[in-house]
């Protein structure tokens, strides 16, 4: 008997995911987006064994409130989203508990997945992390034998605040592309930001080992170092033209994750600079040498 999947929103990311399990004979694939109708959302919800929640993360909350009464207490609810409700400054898996339940099986999937890549038949890695290693199990069982290898992690809010910081520090990465400043500088800088973002993790309450797998340091890389990645070209374009006119969650997390650390930001020199060049204005080829 197939099992029944439900995807919710259907951007660049929903579609890879649809790409990479539609080929699975044994799944049953419901899609749902903000254009469809209530009734075909019922629909797709009340039969569903997983869901996929691939929405910007400035909407998994309402994504999470329409879902929310068609839901089976044992429906696997998976968010992809990346980044912190500016509202109330809760990350992902607050969100999610806070709308669906601590009894309701949760999980974060991240990692490196670019969209154009997953989409085009290459390789994408991720960590699923859930409370329940079953949980993963059936992730796992879900996406193999397709380009999405997954691997498991308990630590749910360090995989939550990894999907933040991986987009704010690959902005930055951009700003140094932007300002032309060299692979040595990159490289350097790319060095800074995982030990900034070991650091931020632990302090947010996070297990800082997170930041070394698939959901941190990978997908730092892949954010910062691919021409794919909007983050980095956010960054690159504030840094040639001062301006930003592109919507990335990188970007949009930066204020709120000052908010989080208060002081602390004060003593991450890479973070700071980024704080003074988005929140304050300032210029990036004044504040970066600071940091260099």
């Amino acid at each position: 008997m197939d099992k029944k999947i439900a995807i919710i929103g259907y951007g660049e990311l929903g579609r890879a995911v649809h790409k990479i399990l539609e080929k699975k004979k044994d799944l049953s694939i419901g899609i749902w987006d903000k254009k469809d109708r209530e009734n075909k959302l019922s629909g797709i919800i009340s039969s569903a064994e997983v869901i996929f929640v691939c929405v910007p993360s400035w909407c998994v909350r309402e994504a999470l409130e329409n879902i929310k009464k068609y839901l089976s207490e044992k429906t696997l609810v998976v968010c992809l989203s990346k980044g912190i409700e500016e509202r109330t400054l809760k990350t992902v898996d607050l969100v999610l508990g806070e709308v669906l339940g601590l009894k309701q099986p949760l999980a974060i999937l991240s990692g490196p997945m670019l969209a154009e890549e997953l989409m085009s038949g290459k390789n994408g890695f991720a960590a699923l992390a859930s409370k329940n290693k079953k949980d993963f199990s059936v992730i796992s069982d879900i996406f193999s034998g397709t380009n999405l290898k997954t691997e498991y992690s308990k630590d749910m809010k360090g995989v939550a605040l990894c999907g933040v910081l991986k987009n704010i520090y690959a902005l930055g990465l951009g700003i140094c592309d932007g300002l032309n400043l060299g692979s040595n500088a990159k490289g350097k800088l790319a060095g800074e930001a995982v030990k900034e973002m070991a650091e931020i993790v632990k302090y947010l309450g996070g297990k800082k080992e997170s930041v070394l797998s698939e959901a941190g340091l990978s997908d730092l890389i892949a954010t910062a170092f691919s021409s794919f990645s909007r983050n980095r070209e956010v960054g690159e374009e504030l840094a040639k033209t001062g301006v930003c006119c592109l919507e990335s969650e990188g970007f949009k997390s930066v204020n709120s994750m000052a908010k989080l650390l208060g002081k602390k930001a004060g003593k991450l020199p890479f973070f700071n600079t980024l704080k003074l060049i988005i929140l304050e204005n300032q210029k990036p080829k004044d504040v970066f040498k600071n940091i260099l």
